[in-house]
């Protein structure tokens, strides 16, 4: 490795550390989650996050409940996730990148759901199981919802730095 390989593997391993301690100023726990997306996020990866209902698993902007939207939502998304663009009204886009999909899909059991094609399924790096916070995280999770701290997140990373 050259010496700027190792300068971009030092940067990155302190970056991701930044994003960690930045990100749990808001989610409280779920550290294999977040390990998983920021592979993804690194790797040009997709995830779906799978849980029950009333898991927080939409407190960001993304493609909630995937697995209800209908199939001509699932093939927009699709062609987005596979090309990185999309077509609208006969025009084609290109998404600009980093490009990250996050979806979420409540479990198949519950009434309502329906499985995801295979050809969408394949697109995603990761299916993501967001389980019960423990008690202590319950406990974190209660006390910084109910309370008036707002955090103060800063800037770690560009697009062009996760490129």
């Amino acid at each position: 490795m050259e010496n700027t390989d190792l300068q971009d593997v030092e940067f990155l391993k302190e970056a991701r550390q930044e994003l960690i301690k930045e990100i749990g100023q808001v989610i409280v726990g779920q550290h294999d989650v977040i390990d998983q997306l920021l592979t993804a996020l690194f790797s040009k990866g997709h995830c779906l996050l799978i849980g029950v209902p009333g898991l927080a698993k939409t407190c960001v902007e993304l493609e909630d409940e995937i697995n209800t939207t209908p199939p001509k939502t699932q093939a927009a998304l699709l062609q987005a996730m596979q090309e990185y663009e999309v077509s609208v009204g006969g025009v084609t886009y290109e998404l600009e990148q980093p490009f990250f999909v996050l979806a979420t899909q409540n479990p198949i059991e519950l009434e309502g759901t329906y499985p995801l094609p295979e050809a969408q399924l394949d697109r995603f790096m990761f299916n993501i199981y967001v389980d019960y916070p423990k008690s202590e995280e319950e406990i974190e999770i209660v006390l910084s919802t109910t309370s008036a701290r707002e955090p103060e997140l800063k800037h770690v990373m560009s697009g062009d730095d996760i490129i």
